[in-house]
């Protein structure tokens, strides 16, 4: 986006700020006003670092277990579990809320923990109201025991950028003032996927603007966040609050015309629109209409896409603009299996990715080891592949009893002369040596190093361009003469500490694959497993030493790296693409099938709720407009799913396309055309099996070759959910059914 805001606007666009509200709230707000009393106020007197995912549950789970095993068991008998706990608490904190707020809220931030079980456990006589009072003081007892370690260790998680940093600008206005006086314009992108902090953020520095600017871009028919505690509501209300003038944007570029009927045929009636929702098709590219695909099975299903891809690659189409989109990842299982069977390359996005990889994560922990070294649980992700001659549970002990944190204990114990040191020893000189050769000069050193004092040096900084670009020049050719050294520092580190253990690991790895391997084809794949680690490790110093280039001091750059990792993309050129319609967001292809699209995808309750509903449909809209050229959406009358082959239905939502769409029954191979009327046909339907006891797979197998046989026509998806609605809506208590 910034490569794409210079080339409109000039150089001029390296001075705007373009990123995510996280990286805001870190480089514009918190980080510059780490000294600020706020955080004092809430026990953070020597700054933080941030938790990444991984470290964050390691924490939840920390704090559960200063319940004890009594309380820890009878949680987990009145199912109040992790995922409970963590959903509840990251919502609150997408309102805006602290942990005494979410306590004052609901009224229970003196509730014990004991009264607080008993509430609880009201649920088993069905008393509602007792049990919600319980959960909530579960909650806010579990988050106050994760906020004070979070304190201790002096680390937030990503929840708390935003909140903190609502918080500071409201706790000092002085703050959110210069914020106001140095942006003159704000813009925000994707804003229906916005929550209550983030507008709370924006809406405290530009109400002190002198002249309020502020554009908003977005399309509340892909709002599908609400589980991340993203408002579906968001831009009606920044339209309230400050009288917003509503510009649409209703030219579509992309997408060719018959889909843009059908997409617009869609959305007339989804909830929480500003405007008509419709768009005008501007491509010169008709394109097919889109098309419903009804097979008997997921079998059959997988092997008509995966000819279709594989036509389509013959053909010419890079790998890359095909993508196949699913509700949930347990629909997709089936066509993964044939793909590979097949050895048709793809690329699952949001899998195992780059940041996720073993020798990424130790890499990681040394880089936020060094920007602090009180950071435990960066030297945790390091000792996790590295032994050091001391435990994590012994080392955690050890640092308690002294009352120190474990890097201290850590470099203690490399100093004994316990033999089991010798270790930690070469860990503890490795990250000294490689502190000395980080390629980035803080304001404090830079100011020493010019004789001046802090206060004339940020007065120069702000005041002065040719001594800003001095400091600059200076920085440059620091950067210039350390960066080289620092990679081979780190290289060095993997390479001489670290590959024992990693080559260890592939060993047994592929020995239990290949059990008859020769000695010789085992070193191959230990130095090849070896060569793409230490690749991956490069490609991170580049990263970060790109991002310290850039302008970024080292600790700024190492957030930066965090807060990537949590947002990654993967992007493969030669692998088709799968993956859910949450990952789809944002993305586009020329070829994409919708996979799935039955009522059992969608919802778990047989009547979903309205906002349930709302959710779904955003979510199906999503996931049926990254398409360019072409669309398939397709329906199973049975699934593999979990062990076991289960019925399904047509989604609903799927009647809203009527009129728009081409349907193709593959039970006959009949087209269908979108303007006519089948009848239903009788065919006898195999009675739903048990449980998988290893036969089942044979059986769909058997069911779908008698099924190519039948030449009876069986009713398209949507004329079975047409047929069926108007059927319901002569029942009042069904009608809700299909009130979309």
């Amino acid at each position: 986006m910034r490569q794409r805001f210079v080339a409109t606007v000039g150089d001029e666009g390296y001075k705007a700020f373009i990123g995510t509200f996280h990286q805001f709230a870190l480089k514009k707000v918190l980080r510059p006003n780490l000294k600020n009393a706020y955080f004092n106020t809430i026990g953070y007197t020597n700054g933080f670092s941030i938790l990444d995912a991984s470290d964050s549950k390691s924490l939840i789970r920390e704090a559960f277990k200063s319940f004890g095993d009594e309380i820890s068991a009878r949680l987990e008998e009145l199912s109040f579990d992790e995922d409970i706990f963590t959903t509840t608490m990251s919502l609150a904190k997408a309102e805006g809320l602290t942990c005494d707020e979410f306590g004052r809220m609901h009224h229970c931030n003196n509730v014990s923990l004991e009264d607080a079980l008993e509430d609880l456990s009201e649920q088993e006589k069905q008393d509602v109201n007792s049990a919600s009072r319980g959960q909530n003081a579960i909650v806010y007892l579990w988050w106050k025991a994760y906020e004070n370690l979070c304190i201790q260790n002096e680390v937030i998680d990503f929840d708390d950028i935003l909140v903190h940093a609502s918080k500071l600008l409201k706790f000092d206005e002085g703050v959110a003032m210069r914020l106001a006086n140095q942006i003159k314009h704000f813009q925000v992108d994707e804003y229906q996927d916005t929550n209550t902090v983030q507008f709370e953020i924006v809406k405290t520095i530009v109400d002190l603007q002198s002249i309020r600017s502020l554009l908003v871009v977005g399309d509340m028919r892909q709002g599908i966040y609400g589980f991340r505690g993203a408002d579906p509501t968001s831009m009606n209300k920044i339209v309230d609050y400050y009288n917003a003038e509503v510009i649409p944007m209703n030219r579509n570029y992309r997408t060719a015309g018959l889909s843009i009927e059908a997409i617009n045929q869609f959305g007339k009636t989804m909830a929480n629109q500003l405007t008509d929702g419709e768009l005008k098709a501007m491509s010169t590219f008709d394109g097919p209409c889109p098309v419903v695909h009804r097979f008997e099975s997921d079998i059959d299903e997988a092997d008509y896409i995966i000819a279709e891809i594989n036509s389509k690659l013959s053909n010419g189409v890079p790998p890359n603009e095909i993508a196949v989109i699913y509700r949930n990842k347990s629909v997709a299982k089936t066509l993964k299996s044939r793909l590979e069977e097949g050895k048709v390359q793809f690329e699952t996005v949001g899998d195992v990715d780059f940041y996720s990889m073993k020798d990424v994560k130790v890499c990681m922990g040394v880089f936020r080891l060094l920007a602090n070294p009180n950071d435990r649980f960066a030297l945790y992700q390091i000792m996790d592949e590295l032994p050091i001659g001391i435990t994590k549970a012994n080392l955690s002990s050890k640092a308690s009893q002294e009352n120190i944190s474990p890097t201290k204990y850590l470099r203690r114990f490399s100093e004994s002369s316990s033999a089991r040191a010798h270790k930690a020893k070469v860990l503890v000189s490795m990250l000294d040596d490689m502190e000395g050769y980080i390629p980035s000069i803080i304001d404090e050193h830079m100011a020493i190093f010019l004789n001046l004092s802090p206060q004339e040096y940020h007065h120069k900084i702000s005041t002065c361009s040719e001594f800003r670009k001095s400091v600059d020049a200076y920085r440059e050719r620091f950067f210039n003469d350390y960066a080289p050294i620092f990679k081979q520092k780190v290289l060095r580190f993997f390479s001489d500490l670290v590959a024992e253990s990693f080559n260890k690991s592939a060993e047994r790895a592929f020995k239990k694959k290949n059990r008859n391997a020769s000695g010789e084809e085992v070193s191959q794949y230990i130095a090849d497993k070896l060569s793409e680690r230490l690749a991956r490790v490069d490609k991170l110093i580049d990263i970060l030493n790109k991002t310290i280039s850039d302008g970024a001091q080292y600790k700024e750059a190492v957030d930066e790296l965090i807060l990537l990792a949590d947002n990654t993309k993967n992007n493969k050129q030669d692998s088709i693409f799968l993956m859910t319609g949450h990952a789809s967001k944002g993305l586009e292809f020329d070829h994409t099938y919708f996979l799935g699209a039955e009522q059992e995808s969608f919802f778990k309750l047989e009547y979903p709720d309205d906002e349930s509903l709302a959710e779904e449909e955003r979510l199906f809209y999503v996931g049926t407009t990254r398409h360019k050229k072409e669309l398939g959406i397709t329906v199973c009358n049975q699934r593999f799913i979990n062990g076991e082959i289960k019925k399904r239905s047509p989604a609903d939502m799927l009647i809203r396309f009527k009129g728009t769409v081409n349907d193709i029954d593959h039970t006959g191979d009949v087209v269908v055309d979108n303007q006519s009327s089948l009848p239903n046909a009788d065919i006898d339907t195999p009675e739903e099996p048990g449980p998988d006891n290893g036969n089942n797979r044979l059986k769909m197998l058997i069911q779908r070759k008698a099924r190519k046989k039948h030449e009876n026509v069986a009713s398209s998806p949507v004329q079975d959910i047409e047929q069926t609605s108007n059927t319901a809506l002569e029942h009042d208590d069904e009608a809700v059914m299909f009130k979309l």
